[in-house]
């Protein structure tokens, strides 16, 4: 699938299951971590456009892939963050954060969920990808063998209104009624999904 359905399919994951800690910014992560996995077609692009069709949607695209990249970038992130209130708390002093407020996205206590929100927008974009033509490799190096479903088209001017009109109108919605958009914009497109997998 083309940079701007993954980007916001990954939008709607991290917003659904992750935006409860993270708020807003889980979207803009979970579109970053979803992108992630085509770094192998800019890699290969510099290594000529004849090897480029040959290694896109191999190694970053594998389902091992996501279990190992994202504990690193989840923490790398995490990482960033921390040092960010680190350096606010040494400006400002110390305050207390309002009790309904959320958690502060360098807490130790949401590492974890940094890690958990890659892992799913990493997961979510070879997962789609295997339902268009060009399908992935997701056994590499086991195999080298592409599974496609030729279900969808690689661009799907549908299914991307669907995930980016969630994400985009969810901006001044409450927090609550973002979670809400974006996970029924995820059922919306994996019924979509099925269907054209079945009746295309």
């Amino acid at each position: 699938m083309d940079a701007l359905t993954q980007g916001a399919l990954g939008a709607a994951c991290a917003q659904a299951c992750f935006g409860r800690v993270l708020g807003r910014r889980a979207a803009l992560w979970g579109a970053l971590g979803a992108l992630a996995p085509d770094v192998d077609g800019a890699a290969a692009l510099l290594l000529g456009a004849a090897d480029h069709l040959g290694r896109h949607r191999g190694l970053t695209h594998a389902f091992w892939f996501a279990p190992v990249a994202a504990p690193v970038v989840g923490y790398g992130v995490w990482r960033l963050h921390a040092l960010r209130k680190r350096a606010r708390g040494a400006v400002l002093g110390e305050r207390r954060r309002p009790a309904a407020a959320l958690p502060d996205p360098g807490d130790l206590a949401v590492l974890g969920t940094w890690m958990a929100l890659f892992f799913v927008a990493m997961l979510a974009h070879p997962l789609l990808d295997l339902f268009t033509a060009h399908g992935a490799a997701p056994l590499w190096p086991f195999s080298d063998r592409r599974f496609a479903l030729h279900a969808v088209p690689a661009v799907d001017p549908g299914y991307t209104a669907l995930l980016a009109g969630a994400v985009l109108t969810s901006i001044t919605l409450s927090p609550r009624l973002r979670r809400i958009a974006a996970s029924t914009a995820l059922g919306l497109s994996a019924g979509y999904l099925a269907w054209r997998a079945a009746f295309g």
